[in-house]
């Protein structure tokens, strides 16, 4: 019979929950993600860069529709993204290369805590560090602290550290 002492400290394990939920995300995985989903707004952005230089040579009509359409467009791929992540953890490039966001121990994550947990804390943190040092530069770093975490043994970027994520094959 095993005593326990209770004034022993916990134990927890620090394990990341991948074997119950599957395999790691690999960086290259990761990085087409991105650009896929950087790609779908890239794209609202060309067509509304046709609509503003039409609007400036007279074909006010023609520039506003391709302005609008181009924000229509974004604000569509923004909802669609919404939409995926609260369903199961993806955005469009997630879904594209076949990844999708977890929580450490394998849950699913929603779309709250994709936003406010991964999202905002990074970004926060990269409009604070501009906004003390008074350049855009600092925030970049920031963000690239943020990415450049993934060369980790644990593959994790530090949006996943704060919100208890990470990303695995789908």
């Amino acid at each position: 019979m095993t005593q326990v002492n209770p004034y022993q400290a916990p134990v927890a394990s620090l394990e990341l929950g991948v074997e119950e939920s599957g395999e790691l995300a690999t960086r290259g995985q990761r990085f087409k993600a991105v650009l896929v989903d950087l790609l779908t707004f890239v794209g609202c952005g060309l067509i509304a860069g046709i609509g503003v230089p039409l609007q400036k040579n007279g074909s006010t009509m023609a520039g506003t529709l391709f302005v609008s359409l181009a924000v229509l467009a974004g604000v569509a791929i923004l909802i669609y993204n919404l939409v995926l992540m609260s369903r199961n953890g993806q955005t469009i490039g997630k879904r594209s290369i076949g990844i999708r966001i977890v929580r450490q121990n394998g849950d699913d994550c929603g779309a709250l805590r994709i936003i406010f947990m991964r999202a905002l804390p990074i970004a926060l943190l990269a409009g604070l560090a501009n906004i003390v040092t008074h350049t855009q530069g600092a925030g970049q770093l920031v963000n690239l602290i943020d990415v450049l975490l993934i060369f980790r043994a644990s593959h994790l970027c530090l949006h996943d550290n704060i919100a208890d994520t990470m990303v695995v094959v789908a």
